[in-house]
């Protein structure tokens, strides 16, 4: 757990988060709409800082007229838990409530 950037301390040990459009106001011991940052005695932590939940290499091919293709790298994916789109299965998401 590592506190977290971009958020705003307001009264009586409520913050306002700024990481994406919901600005979500979390009171003491409440977490944001992604379930992933939470206020703990008026600063805001990132809960999933560090937990990667998914990791692919994915083959990068150019493409030449005269061949198939030809592979010229790799690019690296990653991904970490948090659902703000609001889709119920996000891919990127957790789990529904």
């Amino acid at each position: 757990m590592k506190e977290a950037r971009f958020f705003q301390k307001g009264e009586a040990q409520e913050v306002q988060c700024g990481l994406c459009p919901h600005h979500c106001r979390l009171s003491e011991g409440k977490t944001g709409v992604c379930r992933v940052r939470k206020n703990i005695r008026g600063t805001l932590y990132a809960l999933t800082y560090g937990k990667v939940t998914s990791i692919a290499l994915d083959p990068v091919r150019e493409k030449n007229p005269c061949t198939t293709s030809t592979l010229v790298g790799t690019s690296s994916l990653w991904g970490a838990w948090a659902a703000t789109s609001g889709a119920r299965f996000a891919r990127t998401g957790i789990f529904p409530r």
